[in-house]
């Protein structure tokens, strides 16, 4: 399963769309919140930090070389992510928190590697970087309300008729 997500993500890399050198759209964050709501905390931190591993050698780092403070902070990521998703059903004010935690990583963390990596100013950094990362937590919620619980309903789906096969064969 943690081997399915860690593909959901290299996917979800490869469709970044990158607006300058510190600007880019990422959904590879759906793969580990999903990963997150299905097997918790340490699953959501693996996925993330072997995602962003498995996605620098699969595809090269899209042009940009690898650097471990992203690393962290995906493996961050799935932690909290997990501490939010897994267990309990899926409401609008836990998507709230995770899209909260999904901002604040990606306006404060990574661009406090952003600017250790380009050796630029954090403040100029971060002021180029806010409006991308709010839009960000306006879209995270949306999509965590919306397809996380799809994906969970579909493989309750998937399972129970794998397992009503499984009994039938007996």
């Amino acid at each position: 399963m943690c081997a399915f997500f860690v593909a959901m993500y290299i996917v979800l890399y490869m469709f970044n769309i990158k607006i300058s050198s510190i600007l880019e759209i990422r959904m590879g964050f759906f793969a580990i919140a999903a990963a997150s709501m299905f097997g918790g905390p340490i699953f959501g931190l693996a996925v993330g930090t072997l995602g962003d591993l498995m996605s620098m050698v699969v595809t090269g780092g899209q042009g940009a070389s690898y650097f471990v403070g992203f690393t962290i902070s995906y493996a961050l990521m799935g932690f909290l992510f997990g501490l939010v998703f897994y267990g309990g059903k899926l409401n609008v004010l836990k998507a709230m928190v995770g899209a909260f935690f999904q901002f604040v990583i990606s306006a404060a963390l990574n661009t406090f590697w952003l600017s250790i990596y380009y050796g630029m100013p954090f403040k100029a950094t971060l002021i180029s970087r806010l409006p991308k990362s709010i839009a960000g937590f306006v879209v995270s919620t949306v999509l965590f309300v919306v397809l996380l619980p799809a994906l969970k309903y579909t493989y309750v789906i998937v399972l129970n008729e794998n397992s009503s096969k499984i009994n039938a064969s007996r």
